[in-house]
């Protein structure tokens, strides 16, 4: 799967073109907040996989634990609203999401591990 997401990637964008792209990991290096969304596909965790692995540039590539985090803190700091959310914490705003299925009966599935970092 990798391999074709990476040819994919650079065939639409062209090489030099996606190694500059989505400089998240420069971006969080640099100081600067990141905030993380799904605007399309409405998946985020295909989002979350793609910003661990980045097809462009693998040293652009977040661990898990970064780009999770980039979600809800780094989407709250973007709209100004850290100080009510983006984090669990007591008095902090949440959204809970419930499921009839438990996480017990789905499978398993593992990111693969970003390269470079």
């Amino acid at each position: 799967m990798l391999p074709t997401i990476k040819l994919s990637y650079h065939a639409r964008l062209g090489a030099a073109r996606a190694a500059r792209n989505q400089m998240v990991k420069s971006t969080l290096s640099a100081g600067i907040p990141l905030g993380l969304g799904s605007d399309a596909p409405l998946n985020p965790f295909l989002n979350v996989m793609f910003a661990t692995m980045h097809p462009g540039q693998s040293s652009e590539a977040l661990t898990l634990e970064r780009a999770v985090v980039a979600y809800p803190q780094g989407s709250a700091i973007a709209e100004f609203q850290e100080k009510d959310k983006g984090v669990i914490g007591v008095g902090m705003l949440a959204a809970l999401r419930s499921s009839r299925r438990t996480s017990s009966r789905r499978p398993r599935r593992r990111f693969p591990a970003p390269r470079g970092s």
